[in-house]
């Protein structure tokens, strides 16, 4: 089919551990039916292993124990989630799911899912400890949908590449979650996988494509929240890859406290956990504006 204008918005897929295909127990957790078919077995007294300790592993084992169902969470990482949000964040979370009853392990592998009679029964670890389960949702991330690309002439990697206008050849545009662009705002390549940024991407690419003498670059404050337990995590800004994480107002131990994220010299992020949704603004309009780092600080510390 020939075109004047292509968008690429073929979205992610979730990983999937291997060997456990047609195993009935074992979950992903990426549309409405993955979420329903979760829900149905989800009851109290049941068993359920949740392998990776991202933001949804976390959320799922939030849920789970809201239920009454007995939930273990394995994590390889020391810390979960401390590539998204540091190791203050991460460790601080880390509590709040073992005070509400799970099971935390970190620093393990799985290295196989076991079943019976096409029931999944456990999850095997690499020093060979077996851990009985019900349910196992597998929850360690995705994978791009570019593999028709391969022969396009387009560059990929993990992500369709583009640039600060989401574009990656002259009339092809990526969107959303398979998109990997530069965001001039931080000066870096980034895949976001959060709603907000796929329907401001495909508005920002919808305009370019109608009036492509007046295009901008993409530039947006990446933005993602989270619930678990009654409290609400929010953040601003690219976390990743962060050189510095400071508390600059609350505290860990109250369970109410925003934090600021350095890259290089300037602000790179913020992250608020209990905190006014005021608080966290002021920070968010610091990093549109190119913020340094200790002039952001000084002025978040002093609010």
């Amino acid at each position: 089919m020939p075109f004047g204008g292509l968008v690429v918005a073929t979205g992610v897929r979730s990983r999937r551990l291997p060997g456990c295909e047609g195993l009935a127990g074992v979950h992903t957790l990426r549309g409405l039916l993955d979420a329903l078919a979760l829900r149905e077995r989800l009851l109290p007294g049941r068993r359920l292993v949740i392998v990776g300790a991202g933001f949804v592993g976390a959320e799922v084992a939030a849920v789970a124990r809201g239920i009454g169902v007995d939930v273990t969470m394995l994590e390889s990482g020391p810390v979960p989630m401390a590539m998204a949000v540091g190791e203050q964040a991460g460790r601080f979370l880390a509590q709040a799911h073992v005070d509400h009853g799970v099971r935390l392990r970190t620093g393990v592998t799985v290295s196989e899912i076991l079943g019976a009679r096409g029931e999944v029964r456990g999850v095997r670890l690499a020093d060979q400890s077996v851990i009985p389960a019900d349910d196992v949702l597998v929850a360690i991330g995705s994978l791009p949908n570019t593999e028709w690309l391969e022969s396009s002439g387009l560059a990929v990697l993990d992500g369709l590449l583009c640039d600060e206008f989401s574009s990656a050849a002259p009339g092809v545009y990526g969107v959303g979650d398979v998109a990997r662009w530069r965001n001039p705002l931080f000066g870096t390549a980034m895949r976001v996988e959060h709603r907000t940024n796929a329907t401001e991407q495909g508005l920002a690419v919808a305009r370019d494509l109608l009036a492509p003498d007046l295009r901008r670059p993409f530039a947006p404050v990446p933005y993602f929240w989270s619930d678990q337990y009654g409290m609400k995590v929010q953040a601003y800004g690219h976390l990743r890859d962060h050189e510095e994480a400071r508390v600059v107002d609350g505290e860990v131990a109250q369970g109410r406290f925003l934090i600021a994220y350095r890259r290089q010299d300037r602000l790179a992020g913020a992250l608020a956990i209990g905190m006014p949704p005021k608080a966290l603004r002021a920070l968010r309009a610091l990093i549109t504006s190119g913020a340094r780092w200790n002039e952001a600080v000084t002025g978040a510390v002093a609010a």
